[in-house]
């Protein structure tokens, strides 16, 4: 008897229509764990929305990002002060940085606008990503109650404006910033100063519901920062 070599038409669909079934629900599942990590986000923050917005915060400082380059003007960390030069009792009330920790943006995806749409309305996706948390919209003359986030990927060299913004939390009446140097906490940090990420950063926060108006606080250390007792930083930051 002479044997068969190769597939026939009959195996060769059903080889295909296999592969199909196998790719989809792979796909499927995919897309269902990403909901059902969304939807435990969610859940968490509703839980405990204070404990959540520390756990973002940390999660944007831990991926602060500087490169060496002193020409480089798309990273940069810089605590600012109030338009009137205050830094009140918390230290800085805003705070701009370029972070590899920004989530992914899955807008594109899901938005039915064309190209230039997006692009005029959110900039360019990918690259490291510009971060500013604080109490103040940019180019906006309305007032907005709560703490804001303000997300541009990638960052430019306009740390002041650009990206889309949104609310991150309505609980927080106040916010400030103050930052490590290795020897003491500074009330502001411009990176324009000395090219150096701070050690560590110490967020201090009152809620908005609190009528004692307890002030709340946790520190970030900045894992690529080279600041510590025995390297502080020596330019003149305030």
């Amino acid at each position: 008897m002479r044997l068969r070599a190769g597939l026939t038409l009959i195996e060769l669909v059903l080889v295909l229509a296999l592969t199909a079934t196998l790719t989809g629900a792979i796909g499927y599942g995919f897309m269902a764990g990403l909901d059902q990590q969304r939807s435990h986000v969610a859940r968490q923050a509703d839980t405990n929305p204070v404990a959540a917005l520390e756990r973002e915060i940390t999660r944007l400082i831990e991926g602060a990002k500087l490169t060496e380059d002193a020409a480089d003007t798309t990273t940069y960390m810089v605590g600012m002060a109030d338009a009137t030069g205050d830094t009140g009792t918390l230290g800085c009330d805003t705070l701009v940085f370029t972070t590899t920790a920004g989530a992914p943006d899955f807008g594109p995806l899901l938005s039915e606008d064309d190209y230039e749409t997006q692009y005029t309305a959110q900039g360019p996706a990918g690259g490291v990503t510009e971060v500013q948390i604080g109490g103040q919209l940019q180019g906006r003359t309305e007032s907005v109650s709560g703490l804001l986030v303000r997300i541009q990927r990638p960052s430019d060299g306009d740390y002041t404006q650009g990206g889309t913004q949104r609310v991150l939390s309505t609980h927080v009446e106040s916010i400030g910033f103050r930052f490590w140097n290795g020897a003491s906490w500074d009330d502001t940090w411009d990176t324009a100063t000395e090219r150096r990420l701070p050690g560590a950063i110490l967020v201090s926060y009152v809620l908005a519901d609190d009528s004692t108006q307890s002030v709340h606080s946790f520190v970030v250390a900045v894992p690529s920062s080279d600041v510590d007792a025995n390297n502080t930083v020596t330019g003149t930051i305030e």
